[in-house]
Parts: C-alpha cells; structure tokens; sequence
C-alpha cells in the first residue's frame, strides 16, 4: 500500500459525536488545503497545517542540503523521504535558496498526481476528541478502509494535525520489514524516479 501522510490505524481513544460547527469547520479547511494544493497556493497550505509544519519542512530541507547517507540512515522514514524528495527536484543552489513561500512549488515537482487525486477526495465521518478529530477518507465516493485524517484545533481553528499524521505513518511504515534503502527504492515514484545511489550523496 503507498504509504502517504494520511494513513491512520484504528484510533485509540473513545470519540465523542463531532458538534455541527466543528464539523462545518473541518470540512472547510480540508477543502480549503485541497484547492491550495491544486491552485498551488503555498501561503494557503501552510495556513491549512498544523504549527508544526513550517518547522518540519525547514528542518527537513537543512537535512536535504546538509547530511550524508550514514547522517539520513540515522534519521527515521518521514525525514529520510522529504529530504530526499528535496534533492529530487532541487540542485545546492536551490536548496539554499528555498523559502517556505515556494513550498506550493515542491508539491507539483515532487508528485505530479497529486492535484488529480485531491480532486476525488472528501471526507466520510468525522469523529471529535476534544481538540482533535479524525475522518473518515473518501476517495471516488468509496470509503478508504484504515485511511483517515486527522485536525486538530489551534488557537480556535480547525487545522491538518501534521504531526499527528506522521507518527501514523511512520507506525505503518514500522510494520514493514524493509530496510531504509529498500523502502526508498519502492517509493521512488515520489522522487521522481531518481531513487538512485546519486540521491544520497551531499547536493551540488
């Protein structure tokens, strides 16, 4: 299964039924991210995610520009993709140039499909707990079995919970039992096909 940030196993806690207002919200923001994605829109996807995600990305782009194999084979699944996707489509230069502002420019260089299939998702049933909720991931009017999103509010907002979604992922991707170089070959659609000995040396 191609493991994305938006893989979830079965949640862990009881959920309370999501009040109408919260549910409007999260649907909103969902929506919002996708056409921020498809409009390429940078300022919008940020806005969308959690805190977390400007930090995440910067560190992931120091990572990219800065660590050698052994340094990337220390760091886990989530950070060793992104920082490679960055030396996928992104020479020294622009690796030290990059600003957060250009991030719409990463999402349609790393993954040309993306937008088309934002396009067929919505959202199924959406659970709330407390400041955070899950939902259910809807593609092509079918449920996703074990594949949801998960928000969280911040300072009053509904937003993407980015963090939360990538300690999913990487559990999903610690079910696998495969080496980091080995799951680096398999995904290597979102590197541009460029999964090659090359991409895990320093940017020049």
């Amino acid at each position: 299964m191609k493991i994305t940030k938006f893989i979830l196993p079965a949640l862990l806690f009881v959920a309370t039924p999501v009040l109408a207002g919260d549910k409007e919200d999260i649907i909103k923001v969902h929506k919002e991210y996708k056409d921020a994605v498809i409009s390429q829109d940078s300022e919008m996807i940020i806005k969308t995610q959690s805190k977390a995600y400007p930090e995440m990305i910067e560190k992931n782009r120091k990572l990219a520009l800065t660590a050698s194999k052994e340094e990337l084979l220390k760091k886990n699944m989530f950070e060793i993709m992104t920082a490679l996707k960055f030396r996928a489509i992104m020479n020294k230069k622009e690796l030290e140039e990059f600003d957060i502002a250009q991030l719409s420019d990463v999402f349609a260089k790393s993954d040309a499909n993306m937008a088309e299939v934002l396009q067929k998702q919505t959202l199924g049933e959406i659970e709330l707990n407390g400041e955070k909720a899950t939902a259910a991931l809807i593609m092509d009017g079918n449920a996703i079995p074990g594949i949801n999103l998960n928000f969280i509010e911040e300072n009053g907002e509904w937003v993407i919970d980015v963090q939360a979604s990538m300690d999913i992922a990487l559990e999903a991707m610690g079910d696998q039992d495969y080496t980091a170089e080995q799951y680096v070959q398999m995904m290597k659609f979102q590197l541009k096909d460029k999964a090659t000995d090359a991409l895990w040396e320093l940017p020049k």
